[in-house]
């Protein structure tokens, strides 16, 4: 499915709505990510490998969710959310990241035997810690203008 009809549907079943911009939520997904990702690296610590990744995951999506929400863009679907990074902020190499840590998660998190270890518990910590620098280098650097930009292309597409 092209990454417009998945947009297209996700608005459909109001998983995806354009809303104002909110540096409240934007601030507390941030907290959140960040506190995800201080449980990956105590989990980790304790040979919680699974859970570590999990959490590591989930510091990269409530990152991306903040930057989203700075936009001004509502996302209730990890795929979608995903794809939003590629297709508003011209992101490819986080899209690339994000959706490789999605798919580490779901292994790690519903397959007994997905071969959790320390080394894919430490690259998943590496990529989010790397992830969560340069999407905050972005909500920096973005303007008020930028974001309506990128809200009036998804409307656009949502067409």
């Amino acid at each position: 499915m092209k990454d417009s009809e998945l947009l297209r549907k996700a608005a459909k079943a109001h998983q995806l709505e354009v809303v104002a911009p909110s540096e409240n939520v934007f601030k507390s997904y941030t907290r959140k990510s960040g506190d995800c990702l201080k449980s990956a690296e105590i989990l980790a610590g304790n040979g919680l490998y699974d859970n570590s990744i999990s959490e590591a995951y989930y510091a990269i999506y409530d990152s991306l969710t903040a930057l989203l929400r700075k936009t001004g863009v509502k996302c209730e679907n990890h795929a979608v959310s995903i794809v939003l990074l590629e297709v508003l902020f011209g992101e490819k190499p986080l899209r690339d990241i994000a959706t490789w840590a999605r798919d580490k998660r779901i292994d790690s998190q519903y397959y007994v035997d997905s071969h959790s270890n320390q080394t894919l518990s430490s690259e998943m910590i590496s990529k989010a810690e790397n992830f969560l620098g340069r999407v905050e280098s972005i909500a920096r650097r973005m303007t008020s203008e930028q974001a309506d930009a990128m809200r009036t292309k998804l409307l656009e597409i949502l067409k």
